[in-house]
């Protein structure tokens, strides 16, 4: 989805950043992405980023000059959905500190920006990669000290978008699966976006109905849930197999750190019928220091001698074959 930001201030308050936000999402979504950076900034990889590897460093300062945001301290939070056949027209919701004004400068100053008013809400469009953007920001209702943008690649989607959070169409309903505590990545789909299924370079990936993943740190404890349900018995097992096989690898890569391979072995799969699960539950702060050493050089590649390695331990795999 080819999408930039862009922005003008409107005065209609909306709710706040933090968890998926229901009321946002479109009923006849079919698939939704939530990432809570607030949830990130109370967490052990709040605090890895916040002094991160001179690489990473570098990379997310390229893009906070490409963009005009800080990824990390000035978005809250990022929603996206839309619908298996035409994905690249999902809609985008942005919630962020009042950074956003500097990337709003930006779009403004492109040669092709236009901005149209229509029952007092202004639109602001421009073209990017023979692509037409369209969107409009909003006070974040609280305290007036943030801005939410909503984008999206057609006119239509942003107007139904929008109708959406103002309560003129129906959301996300009750019963659907929501993030957990501490989540900071979650991802719901009912099927892989055509076009994502067509062009997978990973032929599992081909086999999946639905898709749930959620991921995030509670209680001093970094977690992952992945849960997806393929079309047969028979591709729930190839998916299954292939799981093990990674997972055995990443053992074998772990063994000269004690921190990566507790993570690796903290690792649960299981799989019944068409439902393959991935668990993950492991100590935050050692999982971070494993990131430190790797971002750092120090990790186990760093220190392996040729032929150093061992036995793999076995993977644990509970339910089905």
């Amino acid at each position: 989805m080819r999408m930039l930001a862009a922005i003008c201030l409107i005065s209609t308050p909306v709710l706040a950043a933090g968890p998926l936000n229901p009321a946002w999402v479109a009923a006849d979504a079919e698939w939704v992405i939530h990432i809570d950076m607030e949830a990130v900034a109370g967490s052990g990889l709040g605090k890895f980023l916040a002094h991160p590897p001179k690489e990473l460093q570098a990379k997310l300062g390229r893009v906070e000059s490409q963009i005009g945001l800080d990824p990390i301290h000035d978005i809250r939070s990022v929603t996206v959905y839309g619908s298996r056949a035409r994905p690249e027209e999902g809609m985008v919701i942005i919630s962020s500190s009042p950074a956003m004004d500097t990337a709003i400068n930006r779009v403004k100053a492109r040669q092709s920006y236009r901005a149209a008013e229509e029952d007092g809400i202004v639109f602001h469009t421009w073209k990017a990669d023979g692509q037409n953007h369209y969107a409009t920001v909003r006070s974040d209702g609280a305290d007036g000290g943030g801005r939410i943008l909503f984008l999206a690649d057609t006119m239509q989607r942003l107007v139904d978008g929008l109708r959406v959070v103002d309560g003129g169409a129906a959301h996300r309903p009750d019963g659907e699966p929501a993030p957990g505590s501490g989540s900071v990545l979650f991802v719901h789909s009912k099927g892989v976006p055509d076009a994502v299924r067509e062009k997978a370079a990973t032929t599992f990936v081909k086999f999946v109905d639905t898709l749930l993943i959620d991921a995030g740190e509670s209680a001093g404890r970094m977690y992952a849930h992945v849960a997806l349900t393929a079309d047969s018995d028979e591709h729930a097992r190839a998916v299954t197999q292939g799981a093990q096989g990674l997972l055995a690898f990443g053992r074998l890569a772990a063994q000269a750190d004690p921190g990566l391979l507790e993570l690796c072995n903290s690792i649960k799969l299981s799989s019944t019928g068409r439902t393959v699960t991935v668990d993950l539950s492991c100590d935050a702060a050692a999982a971070v220091r494993g990131l430190r050493r790797e971002g750092d050089g120090r990790g186990p590649a760093a220190h392996r001698k040729d032929g150093d390695g061992g036995a793999v331990p076995g993977t644990t795999v509970e339910g089905g074959r």
